[in-house]
This record gives structure tokens, C-alpha cells and sequence, in this order.
């Protein structure tokens, strides 16, 4: 098969491991084809840059956030480099995520505004992973007691969710689910019991 499509299976299945919780079997997959996405790079960006983001996603979850942020920054680099404005903002919510998890949410607060003010001016607001980076700033703020902040992000990934994708799409149910605990953070009970019955009848229906 030719290296882009190994190269994009390999990725795939990195993933699936990740999803599964089997960070070694997704590093071990990924290793067997180190040397020729290195080979790769100049031929083929895209795919190489993919297989280095989700590389770094099994070592960042392994807290080796050193080796996670070198995969993370080559993956950047080569983005940048071909003008991947949604790939460039998904390494940055990546990067922001890692320095949340070593404990640095000061790092990470501005990359990710940064970012998402980056994603709107080349894409527009209109984005699946806009709703992605204002969820994760909400629950930044949140937890640096920043809850007006969070309020703002939580209800702006919420009504984009809805505009995209309607009210009953996982997306909105999850931005639903964040915005009433959030709510119960605030001490607003009743706005919080609304949404949590909303999101509660979803998962019934689909039970």
C-alpha cells in the first residue's frame, strides 16, 4: 500500500487504541512507522503532521508531556507550513490541554483564546472545533474560578452546537451537560435542573 494511506491507517488505529484506554498498544502501532514519516515529511505534510498529533495525544496521556510537546510542535510547524488553518488550531487546543494537565492553566488560558480567535478569523465561527475550544475554555475558567468567563464560553459552545447541529446531537448534549454543572458551581439550581433534564431525556430516548 502506498506510505500516505499505511500512514493514515496507522493514525486511525492510534487513535482507536487511545479511545479504548490502550496507550501502549497505540505507541507501539505508531513506533513501526517513525523513520518513514520522518522520510515523509516534505512529500507529505498532511498525513505525517496527522500522525504526529495523535502520537503525541497517547504520550501526553502517559504524562510524558515532553515527548508529547515536541510531537505536538513538529505537527504545528508543518500545518503552519501549508497553510492548515484547522489543523494549526487543533495542535493548539492539543498544546493547551497538555499545559492544563501538568498543572499550568495560566499557559494554557491564552493559546487557547489565541487560537480560537485565529480559528474564526481564517474559517469562521461555523466550526466543529470551535465548539471543541470553547467548551475547553469554559472548563478552564471553571476551574481557575473564572465562572463568568466560563458562563460566556459554556453558553457560546451551546448555541453554536444547536445552530450546527440541532438539540439533539451529541455535541449539544455534552455542551448542555457542561453549562448546567456549571450552573450548579453557581449556585443557580433551577437553571441547572432545566438542562440536566434536557440532556437526561436525550440518553433516555436512547436507551
Amino acid at each position: 500500500a502506498p506510505v500516505s494511506l499505511r500512514l493514515e491507517a496507522v493514525t486511525l488505529r492510534g487513535n482507536a487504541y487511545r479511545q479504548l484506554g490502550n496507550l501502549p498498544r497505540c505507541l507501539q502501532a505508531m513506533q513501526r512507522m517513525e523513520g518513514e514519516a520522518r522520510r515523509e515529511e516534505e512529500r507529505l505534510p498532511t498525513q505525517v503532521a496527522a500522525f504526529y498529533s495523535q502520537q503525541g495525544r497517547c504520550h501526553q496521556e502517559l504524562d510524558q508531556s515532553t515527548l508529547a510537546n515536541r510531537l505536538y510542535m513538529r505537527s504545528l510547524q508543518l500545518r503552519r507550513k501549508v497553510g492548515d488553518d484547522v489543523g494549526v488550531a487543533e495542535n493548539l487546543l492539543d498544546i493547551a490541554k497538555m499545559h492544563a494537565a501538568d498543572g499550568a492553566p495560566e499557559v494554557a488560558v491564552p493559546i487557547l483564546g489565541d487560537a480560537l480567535a485565529e480559528l474564526r478569523r481564517k474559517v469562521g465561527d461555523r466550526h466543529p472545533l470551535v465548539i471543541d475550544m470553547l467548551r475547553s475554555l469554559c472548563s478552564l475558567e471553571r476551574n481557575n474560578d473564572d465562572l463568568v468567563a466560563a458562563e460566556r464560553d459554556c453558553r457560546a459552545s451551546l448555541a453554536l452546537a444547536q445552530e450546527m447541529h440541532g438539540r439533539d446531537h451529541r455535541a449539544t448534549v455534552d455542551a448542555r451537560r457542561q453549562l448546567a454543572a456549571l450552573f450548579v458551581d453557581l449556585g443557580r439550581f433551577g437553571e441547572a435542573e432545566a438542562e440536566f433534564l434536557d440532556a437526561y431525556a436525550w440518553m433516555r430516548a436512547r436507551l
